[in-house]
Protein backbone atom coordinates (compact mmCIF):
# COMPACT_ATOMS: atom_id res chain seq x y z
CA UNK A 1 0.00 0.00 0.00
CA UNK A 2 1.50 3.41 -0.83
CA UNK A 3 1.42 6.39 1.57
CA UNK A 4 2.33 9.92 2.01
CA UNK A 5 5.45 9.03 2.69
CA UNK A 6 6.33 7.31 -0.55
CA UNK A 7 5.63 10.78 -2.72
CA UNK A 8 7.98 13.94 -2.77
CA UNK A 9 5.11 15.62 -2.29
CA UNK A 10 0.66 15.61 -2.65
CA UNK A 11 -0.68 18.24 -4.43
CA UNK A 12 -4.52 19.09 -4.65
CA UNK A 13 -5.98 18.65 -7.81
CA UNK A 14 -9.48 19.55 -9.23
CA UNK A 15 -10.51 15.75 -9.38
CA UNK A 16 -9.20 14.77 -6.15
CA UNK A 17 -5.07 14.86 -5.40
CA UNK A 18 -1.62 13.94 -6.84
CA UNK A 19 1.19 12.12 -5.97
CA UNK A 20 4.73 13.23 -7.03
CA UNK A 21 8.08 11.67 -7.10
CA UNK A 22 11.25 13.50 -8.11
CA UNK A 23 14.36 12.25 -8.04
CA UNK A 24 18.10 13.75 -9.73
CA UNK A 25 16.04 16.95 -10.69
CA UNK A 26 13.60 15.32 -12.83
CA UNK A 27 9.58 14.22 -12.28
CA UNK A 28 9.85 10.13 -12.32
CA UNK A 29 6.14 9.95 -10.99
CA UNK A 30 2.66 11.29 -10.95
CA UNK A 31 -0.14 9.26 -9.73
CA UNK A 32 -3.75 9.79 -9.23
CA UNK A 33 -4.90 9.81 -5.39
CA UNK A 34 -8.36 9.56 -4.00
CA UNK A 35 -10.63 12.91 -3.39
CA UNK A 36 -9.63 13.86 0.27
CA UNK A 37 -6.24 13.10 0.65
CA UNK A 38 -4.20 15.17 2.76
CA UNK A 39 -1.67 17.66 0.77
CA UNK A 40 1.97 17.16 1.55
CA UNK A 41 4.59 20.38 0.80
CA UNK A 42 7.66 20.02 -0.25
CA UNK A 43 10.66 23.20 -0.66
CA UNK A 44 11.91 21.66 -3.72
CA UNK A 45 12.03 23.88 -6.40
CA UNK A 46 11.26 21.08 -9.07
CA UNK A 47 8.16 20.83 -7.20
CA UNK A 48 7.17 24.51 -7.16
CA UNK A 49 7.72 24.32 -10.93
CA UNK A 50 5.45 20.76 -11.30
CA UNK A 51 2.66 22.70 -8.91
CA UNK A 52 3.32 26.05 -11.73
CA UNK A 53 3.14 23.81 -14.99
CA UNK A 54 0.32 22.01 -13.45
CA UNK A 55 -2.26 25.12 -12.63
CA UNK A 56 -0.64 26.66 -15.99
CA UNK A 57 -2.49 23.42 -17.43
CA UNK A 58 -5.79 23.18 -15.18
CA UNK A 59 -6.46 27.13 -16.62
CA UNK A 60 -5.90 25.95 -20.03
CA UNK A 61 -5.06 22.53 -21.26
CA UNK A 62 -3.51 23.25 -24.42
CA UNK A 63 -0.48 23.97 -21.58
CA UNK A 64 2.91 23.00 -22.83
CA UNK A 65 4.80 21.32 -20.08
CA UNK A 66 8.72 21.99 -19.67
CA UNK A 67 9.21 19.58 -16.87
CA UNK A 68 12.51 17.48 -17.08
CA UNK A 69 11.31 14.10 -17.06
CA UNK A 70 12.47 10.49 -16.44
CA UNK A 71 9.56 8.42 -17.41
CA UNK A 72 10.35 4.68 -16.57
CA UNK A 73 8.86 2.12 -18.66
CA UNK A 74 9.27 -1.03 -21.72
CA UNK A 75 9.98 0.48 -24.53
CA UNK A 76 6.64 -0.32 -25.84
CA UNK A 77 5.38 1.92 -23.04
CA UNK A 78 7.96 4.75 -24.32
CA UNK A 79 6.95 4.22 -27.88
CA UNK A 80 3.34 4.78 -27.04
CA UNK A 81 4.22 8.11 -24.83
CA UNK A 82 5.84 9.28 -27.31
CA UNK A 83 3.04 8.76 -29.75
CA UNK A 84 1.10 10.27 -27.21
CA UNK A 85 2.88 13.33 -26.67
CA UNK A 86 2.23 14.35 -29.93
CA UNK A 87 -1.67 14.62 -29.88
CA UNK A 88 -2.91 18.29 -29.83
CA UNK A 89 -4.84 19.22 -26.42
CA UNK A 90 -8.44 18.79 -27.10
CA UNK A 91 -7.85 16.12 -30.18
CA UNK A 92 -8.39 12.53 -30.00
CA UNK A 93 -6.53 9.94 -32.38
CA UNK A 94 -7.06 6.07 -32.72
Amino acid sequence: MTTAHDYTTILAAPFGALGVRVANGMLTDLEFLPPGTPTQASPLALVKQVEQELAAYYADPKHRFTLPLAPAGTDFRRKVWDVLMGIPAGRTLS
